[in-house]
């Protein structure tokens, strides 16, 4: 099995995350690594894609992603299965918390990549609107705190490793 682990991290929190998640699902990676310094082409053909985005500002993608997200619009990943997380901050930016996850999923699924796999509850959460919340109270991947609950990063790790490991078949 063809598996890929790529963030984007400006600060070291979705790097950080990353690596706890390396750790915790103990395959081997065909590929992982940041984003600015992995070909986004050579996702393609990956049996699994394990994607870290964080959200800045009002809802912006990590800058890492702004080359790759542009050179996806040729690529197609289908049959590959999708599984994403992010971080953001639920109380200086609740009106879009996640949203930078939300958007590296949707162009993933829409270049043929298949969802569902990683979502996660919005109970524990406190924010006014995300992109990611897809709705039934779910997010669609793994949503993290450090600035308000990074207390909570490392459980939430945990439990998200074990549910993909189950989902995925890992």
């Amino acid at each position: 099995m063809k598996i890929a682990l790529v963030w984007g991290s400006s600060t070291g929190n979705t790097e950080n995350a990353a690596e706890q998640i390396k750790g915790q699902l103990g395959v081997d990676f065909a590929i992982s690594g940041s984003i600015a310094e992995v070909d986004v082409a050579s996702l393609v053909g990956c049996d699994v894609i394990i994607v870290g985005c964080s959200t800045w500002n009002t809802g912006e993608m990590q800058e890492d992603w702004n080359d790759p997200f542009e050179a996806m619009g040729g690529l197609n990943f289908a049959g590959s299965r999708l599984a994403v997380f992010g971080c953001g901050d639920q109380s200086g930016y609740a009106a879009n918390y996640v949203d930078g996850m939300a958007t590296i999923y949707a162009r993933f699924i829409e270049r043929g990549a298949s969802g569902g796999y990683g979502f996660t509850s919005t109970s524990g959460y406190e924010f006014e609107e995300s992109l990611a919340d897809v709705g039934e109270g779910q997010f669609c991947g793994l949503a993290l705190d450090e600035e308000n609950q990074g207390d909570q990063t490392e459980a939430r790790v945990t439990a998200w490793c074990a549910q993909l490991k189950s989902e995925l078949g890992l």
